[in-house]
């Protein structure tokens, strides 16, 4: 299943976000690492992956890893807050879960948000509280795909020795043959629709930030479309131009996806005595 999660500073200040993260990564002993050059590096048993989108509207958003421990990005975000005001929100499935963070304390998020309500007359009680919202339906459909810096190391080495123009026919067959067997639309129920952004937990989420400052497109990006992007770009500017499943559409999705910047952390776990 994959789990949406992103974080939102009250903060435009993008280097001093930048600091605190490496300043986070160096007291929690991470490895800050790029996992986008020509060669795999080392596997980290333990990441923090995101992406700093560019500020907009006195907010900046990390684009988190959903696979990250939630425990891991709560620990970040309340690091963060030392610095700004910090949201974490996520969605796995169904299930939201929304954190607030000021000054390293969780708060209540109903007084958090009272510094942050784009409408005073706002009652967000009533939405945490609501047995059930309606909201418009998203009606979203996304066939999702794995990209190579996806992959674990070992396996990143071998996808680059595979030809890229054969990889691409071998997964179209495979996918014209699911989509015939169950049908188009079963086909992207399968596929698809990890994060229901139309069920109680996905409507609570839009509901809550509907009434902050945040910008209309706080839900966008998702982590897999802007990874692959980025990477497809970096592979660009090193003149390499092997086409992967999902590249063409991830690019579309985030054509600026070099203005959002990679910060990535791993850590060695101690063994056991």
């Amino acid at each position: 299943m994959t789990t949406w999660h992103s974080l939102y500073l009250s903060s435009e200040q993008s280097d001093r976000i930048i600091e605190a993260l490496h300043s986070y990564f160096e007291t929690h002993q991470y490895i800050i690492y790029n996992p986008f050059g020509a060669l795999p590096g080392m596997s980290y048993p333990r990441t923090i992956k995101a992406f700093l989108a560019p500020p907009q509207g006195n907010w900046s958003r990390l684009v988190m890893d959903g696979d990250t421990d939630v425990s891991q990005i709560d620990s970040l975000a309340q690091s963060l807050s030392h610095i700004a005001d910090c949201l974490s929100v996520r969605l796995e499935g169904n299930v939201s879960l929304i954190h607030a963070y000021h000054e390293g304390d969780l708060m209540d998020l109903a007084d958090w948000a009272k510094s942050h309500l784009a409408d005073t007359e706002s009652d967000l009680s009533a939405i945490l509280n609501a047995e059930s919202l309606d909201l418009p339906a998203l009606n979203e459909g996304q066939i999702g795909d794995i990209p190579i810096e996806a992959l674990p190391d070992e396996l990143q080495a071998m996808a680059h020795q595979v030809n890229a123009k054969e990889a691409n026919k071998l997964f179209e067959k495979l996918s014209n043959r699911l989509l015939k067997a169950v049908g188009r639309q079963q086909a992207r129920s399968l596929i698809s629709n990890d994060n229901q952004w139309d069920s109680q937990g996905g409507q609570t989420i839009r509901a809550v930030m509907d009434c902050l400052t945040m910008p209309e497109n706080w839900r966008t990006p998702d982590f897999p479309t802007l990874r692959t992007a980025y990477a497809v770009k970096i592979r660009r500017t090193e003149m390499i131009y092997s086409i992967f499943p999902g590249d063409e559409e991830a690019l579309k999705a985030v054509p600026d996806a070099l203005d959002y910047q990679p910060i990535y952390g791993g850590k060695i776990e101690e063994p056991l005595p």
